[in-house]
């Protein structure tokens, strides 16, 4: 309930050290509430205001950034999938971040097919992107084919069974209950 969501954007990306805009806020629904944070970046970008240099006090800020926390490497998706082929043709999941990454807020899964993932359900949403193939998520509402470079949401609360193809390949991120930051 107290917790807050910021959005910034940096002068220089490649450093992240100087913030040219920023805007906190609550986000309970993506979908809903990031959107009016975008439009007033944006209306702030078209604005004069934004040709004028800010400073943004860290003490006055409802979050404050870690600035310790070492983020791997970034890796190409690809580089993993090949990685950890056999697993994914078994139907195995197997964890994106791995183990020793500093973010636990949330579970990244690569699952592979043929395989099925019955009674999911989480308390958050969890989102479902299909990288190869075909998956089916079912619902109490209906089935849905999710076919190669599409994506749905999962509403908090919701069971949900998804059925992979054979060879597909699909990623699931969900957030996990009280697991901010490091263990």
């Amino acid at each position: 309930e107290k917790e807050m969501d910021g959005l910034l954007f940096f002068t220089d990306f490649e450093k992240c050290e100087k913030v040219r805009w920023e805007k906190f806020f609550k986000c309970n629904d993506l979908g809903k509430d990031l959107p009016p944070v975008i439009k007033a970046y944006r209306d702030w970008e078209a604005s004069d205001e934004s040709k004028q240099c800010c400073e943004w006090k860290e003490e006055d800020r409802p979050v404050f950034q870690d600035k310790q926390t070492e983020v791997p490497a970034p890796f190409f998706l690809k580089d993993f999938l090949l990685a950890n082929s056999e697993k994914l043709a078994a139907g195995e999941a197997v964890p994106l971040l791995g183990n020793d990454h500093p973010d636990k807020e949330f579970q990244v899964m690569v699952v592979g097919g043929k395989s099925q993932q019955k009674g999911q359900i989480s308390e958050f949403e969890t989102w479902l992107y299909q990288v190869k193939g075909t998956a089916n998520v079912a619902v109490q509402s209906g089935t849905l084919a999710l076919l190669e470079g599409c994506c749905c949401i999962i509403e908090p609360g919701t069971s949900f069974d998804v059925s992979r193809d054979s060879g597909s390949i699909g990623l699931l991120l969900r957030q996990e209950s009280g697991k901010h930051g490091k263990d």
